[in-house]
């Protein structure tokens, strides 16, 4: 077990042997998952689009863009 302390602006640092564990380094993005019957999950995301379907329970009956559609919008947008 690791322990890390939550400093007054919301900040830990990740003890070595976890960063190692799962391959972090400076500028990674962590993803915290709620699991009802382990507390909270720690994962690390490569790409946001990874996260795709992740929270299809609280969006049902909506439709949202594609990857292929966000970076084509992003591109058009860039282009201006």
């Amino acid at each position: 077990m690791y322990q890390a302390t939550l400093t007054s602006q919301g900040q830990i640092t990740v003890p070595v042997e976890v960063r190692n564990a799962l391959g972090l380094v400076a500028g990674d993005k962590l993803f915290f998952w709620k699991d009802d019957k382990k507390g909270y999950l720690v994962e690390k995301v490569e790409d946001i689009f990874e996260l795709g379907g992740s929270l299809k329970k609280y969006t049902k009956g909506k439709k949202y863009p594609t990857k292929k559609q966000i970076t084509d919008l992003w591109v058009e947008e860039y282009q201006k």
